[in-house]
């Protein structure tokens, strides 16, 4: 059979993890060369406007051989487990950015509402747990809409992770990211997150003992990363010098993210503005993140007008517009996700 007619015999999600570990023990062996050529692929079949600009991006990057970026895409291959790497790559990048656009494109101009393409659960206290079941239902509908991102927001440090790897369990093919404080992480809740390949974990770096969670998820071959809360002139200056990034880079892993809370217009727009500089030119081999801007800018690209759905430990919607929170009304936990973004999100015409 020709390599041609083997790939249409393919489902095209089989196709892409064919590829991909096809092309994990390569990066591994040379990671530069094979990661010019994973680039130059993604620019030759690039379709969209945002991704053309991506891998192009990616390609100028790519020409300093001494880029962090070749470190980064190293030590991933190398530190976290592959069926990791492989589950929760391919739910965000085919999964939420290329099949669920289009589902998500679909429906908007077909029902004249906006969908966005993740959404954001903030757990508040212990007694957030209470809405596990609504959760697990808001994922389940999220999916069939085409939103297949799960980011929850869990800052009390004696949250049951267990109970959240439960709703990722439920749905294999969606990517979920934890926000968490490092004491959530124990060798037991470690073990159970390596067995869970599509979840990444983000440790509070604010928070004292980080460090030692962030060893006990390497050692379980976790995909993890940082975040750092912003709400005053202190904490931005803190992220905007490089005194954040110069403080946690040995124990970081993958991801560093910013997260403005309760910070100014001004404030945000310095940070973000530093965040794009930084990913621009890395001096270590992190990817760093705005939560809430580049969450909008993700959602930008795919609708007309951006929009962000985050649901709060009580069930109240909140949308954020510049980075800053803004609650709108109750939502009644039997409404269902496509109800309420008839409501909040409808399109003008």
């Amino acid at each position: 059979m020709k390599g041609d007619d083997k790939e249409q015999m393919m489902p095209a999600r089989a196709l892409v993890e064919f590829i991909v570990e096809f092309s994990l023990p390569e990066i591994r062996s040379d990671p530069k060369r094979s990661t010019r050529k994973l680039v130059d692929m993604g620019v030759h079949f690039a379709k969209g406007h945002y991704q053309q600009q991506f891998f192009g991006l990616a390609q100028a990057t790519l020409k300093d051989e001494a880029s962090p970026y070749y470190t980064w895409v190293r030590n991933m291959v190398e530190r976290i487990d592959p069926h990791t790497l492989k589950t929760f790559g391919i739910n965000l990048g085919w999964e939420s950015w290329t099949t669920g656009v289009n589902r998500i494109r679909a429906i908007e101009s077909r029902q004249h509402f906006y969908v966005p393409w993740s959404i954001t659960f903030y757990l508040g206290d212990q007694s957030g747990l209470a809405g596990i079941p609504a959760y697990s239902s808001i994922a389940r509908e999220g999916k069939a809409l085409g939103i297949s991102t799960y980011i929850f927001i869990a800052p009390d440090e004696n949250v049951d992770l267990s109970a959240l790897l439960g709703i990722a369990l439920q749905e294999p093919t969606s990517a979920f990211v934890f926000f968490v404080r490092p004491q959530a992480i124990t060798p037991q809740s470690a073990s159970r997150l390596a067995g869970c390949k599509n979840v990444a974990i983000s440790l509070d770096s604010q928070t004292d003992g980080w460090e030692q969670s962030a060893k006990l998820l390497a050692d379980q071959g976790c995909l993890y990363g940082t975040h750092h809360v912003y709400s005053c002139d202190a904490d931005v200056q803190h992220i905007v010098s490089g005194e954040w990034l110069r403080e946690t880079q040995l124990h970081a892993g993958a991801f560093a993210t910013c997260m403005a809370q309760d910070s100014s217009p001004e404030q945000a727009a310095s940070v973000y503005t530093y965040v794009q500089a930084t990913r621009n030119n890395p001096e270590y081999p992190i990817m760093l993140l705005d939560y809430y801007a580049d969450n909008l800018y993700v959602d930008q690209i795919i609708s007309a007008s951006p929009c962000f759905l985050g649901v709060t430990a009580d069930a109240v919607s909140v949308q954020y517009v510049n980075n800053q929170g803004q609650l709108t009304a109750q939502l009644a936990r039997d409404v269902p996700l496509q109800a309420v973004l008839q409501q909040y999100y409808p399109k003008s015409n």
